[in-house]
C-alpha cells in the first residue's frame, strides 16, 4: 500500500490539464498518513467534484472541511474519525464496507442523502446542529455493529435503518417524513423531544441481550406509530407514557407481561396505552392493554394485605386471561369436569365403561341430582355441588371471552 501525505488544494493544482476533464478521482489502496483540505478545494480545478476512496487507510482523522462536492464515496476503508462539518455534498455521501475506529460526525446538506452499508462504527452522529438531510439509509447484510447512533434532524429526512446491531439509538428533532427501523438488534432505544409528523414504523426489533435493555418512546409526539412483528417481552423496560399519538398499531407483536422491578411503571404504561386506544376508538387494542394493566395490578398486590382482590384477579388471569382467551376456560372446563365426574363415579363404586355417557349429563350444571340413576352418597352430593359451581363459572368465563369484541 502506497503511503502519502496530501494537501488537497496543492494536489489538484498539480494535475495536468488533460486529467482535469475527468468527472471524478479515485484513490485506491493508499495509506494516507496525513490528509488536509485547504479552501477553496476546487479553486484550481472545478471539474473534480466526485471523489472515491477505495480500500484506503487513513492514519489521521478525515475532515472534509467547509467545502462543496458532487459526491463522496468511501468504500472498504479504515478510518479513525470522520467529520463532515458544514460542507455541501450536492448528490450523495456513500460509506460502504468500511470500519471507523472512533466517531463519525455528519452535519452536511445532501440532495440524495446519506447511505451507509455494511460498515462498523464506534459512534455515529447525524445532524449535531440540526442540519436537514434529504434522507438517511443505514443497512447491512451481515448485521454490522454500531455502538452509539444519534440522529438529530429537522426537516424532510427519510430515515431507513435495516439489519444492524446498535448498542444505543437516540432520535431527537422533528421528522416530517417516515422513520423505518426493521430487522435490527437495539439494546437501548432512547428518544427525547422527538416529533414525527408522518409514520414511525418499528418492525422486528430485538435487544442484543435482555439485561439493561429499554425502549423509551415517552414524551414524544408521533403522528402514526406502528409496532410490527416484534416480541417486546424481550425488553427489560418499556416506556410509552406522556406522549401524543394520533394513531397506534400493534400487529403480530407480543407485549411485556413479566414486569418484575418495573411493575408500577408497567401499570401506568398499560393504563396510558389503554386510554389512548379508547380515545382513538380502537376497541380491540384497548381491551388488550386493559388485560395487561389488570395483570400488572395483580402482580403488584400482596395476598396477605388484599386477599380477595388478589384471588379474583388470579382467577381471571388463569381462566380466560381477562377475556383475551376462549381456550383457557375450555381447557379448564374439560379438566375439572372429568376430575369431578371420576371422583363421583369412583366414590359410588361404578364402572366408567358402563357410565361414560352420563358424563355429558353431568357437564350440564342444571342436571338432575340422581343423573346416574342411583341415589348419590353425601360425599358424591358434596362433589356434585362444587362441580356445578365451578363449571358454571368456567362457562361464564368462556362466554365473556367469546363476547369480548361485542359493542359495549
Amino acid at each position: 500500500m502506497e503511503r502519502h501525505k496530501i494537501t488537497f488544494s496543492k494536489y489538484f493544482a498539480s494535475l495536468d490539464k488533460q486529467n482535469r476533464d475527468n468527472e471524478f478521482i479515485i484513490f485506491e489502496n493508499i495509506l494516507f498518513e496525513t490528509i488536509t483540505f485547504e479552501n477553496p478545494l476546487f479553486a484550481q480545478n472545478k471539474h473534480y467534484k466526485k471523489i472515491i476512496y477505495k480500500n484506503c487507510e487513513f492514519g489521521s482523522d478525515f475532515d472534509i472541511g467547509r467545502n462543496n462536492y458532487d459526491s463522496i464515496e468511501i468504500i472498504g476503508c479504515i478510518v479513525n474519525n470522520i467529520t463532515f462539518n458544514k460542507g455541501v455534498i450536492s448528490e450523495r455521501l456513500l460509506i460502504s464496507e468500511s470500519k471507523v475506529n472512533s466517531t463519525i460526525l455528519i452535519d452536511i446538506n445532501t440532495r440524495q442523502g446519506v447511505k451507509i452499508i455494511d460498515s462498523e462504527f464506534e459512534q455515529l452522529t447525524f445532524g449535531a446542529a440540526g442540519i436537514a438531510f434529504s434522507g438517511i439509509e443505514i443497512s447491512s447484510n451481515n448485521n454490522s455493529k454500531v455502538n452509539n447512533l444519534k440522529i438529530n434532524i429537522n426537516g424532510k429526512s427519510r430515515i431507513n435503518i435495516h439489519s444492524i446491531n446498535v448498542e444505543e439509538l437516540v432520535f431527537t428533532g422533528t421528522f416530517n417524513t417516515q422513520i423505518s427501523i426493521k430487522n435490527c438488534h437495539i439494546q437501548k432505544f432512547l428518544n427525547s423531544t422527538l416529533q414525527v409528523r408522518a409514520g414511525f414504523v418499528i418492525d422486528n426489533i430485538k435487544p442484543i441481550k435482555k439485561e439493561s435493555s429499554i425502549i423509551d418512546l415517552s414524551r414524544c409526539e408521533i403522528h402514526h406509530l406502528e409496532v410490527l412483528n416484534s416480541n417486546l417481552r424481550n425488553y427489560e423496560t418499556l416506556k410509552f407514557r406522556n406522549s401524543k399519538y394520533t394513531t397506534i398499531v400493534f400487529s403480530n407483536s407480543k407485549w411485556k407481561t413479566n414486569v418484575q422491578d418495573y411493575i408500577y411503571d408497567s401499570i401506568d404504561e398499560h393504563r396510558f396505552l389503554k386510554n389512548k386506544m379508547g380515545d382513538l376508538g380502537n376497541k380491540v387494542d384497548e381491551l388488550f392493554f386493559l388485560a395487561y394493566e389488570l395483570d400488572a395490578h395483580r402482580q403488584s398486590l400482596k395476598f396477605n394485605k388484599r386477599p380477595g382482590e388478589k384471588t379474583i384477579l388470579f382467577l381471571n388471569r388463569w381462566t380466560n386471561n381477562f377475556r383475551l382467551s376462549i381456550w383457557l376456560p375450555l381447557f379448564w372446563f374439560i379438566i375439572v369436569s372429568w376430575l369431578f365426574y371420576f371422583s363421583i363415579i369412583g366414590n359410588e363404586g361404578l364402572s366408567f365403561t358402563d357410565y361414560w355417557g352420563k358424563y355429558f349429563i353431568f357437564i350440564n350444571p342444571t342436571h338432575r341430582i340422581n343423573f346416574l340413576g342411583t341415589e348419590l352418597s353425601n360425599w358424591s352430593l358434596f362433589v356434585d355441588f362444587f362441580g356445578r359451581l365451578i363449571l358454571t363459572y368456567l362457562i361464564y368465563q368462556f362466554v365473556q371471552a367469546f363476547r369480548r369484541h361485542s359493542v359495549r
